[in-house]
């Protein structure tokens, strides 16, 4: 029998829900000033219901505030919970990286209100510089797309996604998509390396950085 895990929310008040959402506003540089106050659901109302839901399971956020997602499946890689209520009000947790193991619970932390970002169906991948050579680097852009049609930037890493790079003898890759060209790499040769993202749910993208200088074609023609 395989065992599962579960996901666990902390059971705090929804005032103090609320105040950590503008303490982590001012520390991003938001303009909290400028943006509505979003005010969570008041859970305990009369008809009023809330869900949870991560990595294909579900459950229903209780009056305190709290939930726990039994059955989770073994999974890597990031992912993050969305909380929808009966009377319209919407949200979801931060992105979490981790790797779930059988009987393992995790704690996600705080539901963030007003806000669901879509579980990524597919992702683009860009950079402003195709070719390098030696000590140079090119950023990734990632793009999103969600399952219902919308885009959204994913290029940081705090948005769950991770890279990889196919080759780290030429080009290493950061955290957040910086790809650059070690110095065992020869200028004057040349050579491939691709870079893959992957981000929530497991969707993954690919994008190839050509390394060494553009090559010139000679010739002679001869008129007939």
């Amino acid at each position: 029998m395989r065992t599962v895990s579960s996901l666990k929310f902390f059971k705090q008040p929804w005032h103090v829900i609320r105040a950590a959402l503008l303490v982590v506003c001012g520390m991003a540089h938001f303009a909290v000033a400028q943006s509505p106050v979003v005010i969570p659901p008041k859970l305990g109302t009369p008809g009023l219901s809330c869900v949870i839901s991560a990595v294909n399971r579900n459950a229903p956020i209780e009056i305190d505030g709290g939930a726990t997602i039994f059955g989770i499946p073994p999974t890597t890689g990031s992912f993050r919970a969305r909380a929808t209520c009966s009377d319209g009000s919407i949200g979801q947790t931060a992105v979490r990286f981790s790797s779930v193991v059988g009987g393992q619970t995790i704690e996600l932390g705080d539901i963030i209100w007003g806000r669901i970002d879509p579980v990524p169906a597919a992702l683009g991948l860009s950079s402003l510089t195709k070719r390098l050579t030696t000590d140079q680097t090119g950023q990734l852009k990632v793009i999103a797309i969600g399952v219902d049609g919308s885009s959204r930037d994913v290029t940081a890493s705090l948005e769950g996604t991770t890279y990889a790079s196919s080759n780290l003898l030429l080009a290493s890759i950061t955290n957040n998509g910086a790809v650059t060209v070690l110095p065992l790499f020869a200028p004057g040769s040349s050579s491939r390396v691709v870079a893959t993202a992957a981000a929530e749910g497991g969707v993954t993208g690919t994008y190839m950085f050509i390394l060494g200088p553009r090559g010139t074609l000679r010739g002679k023609g001869r008129l007939g």
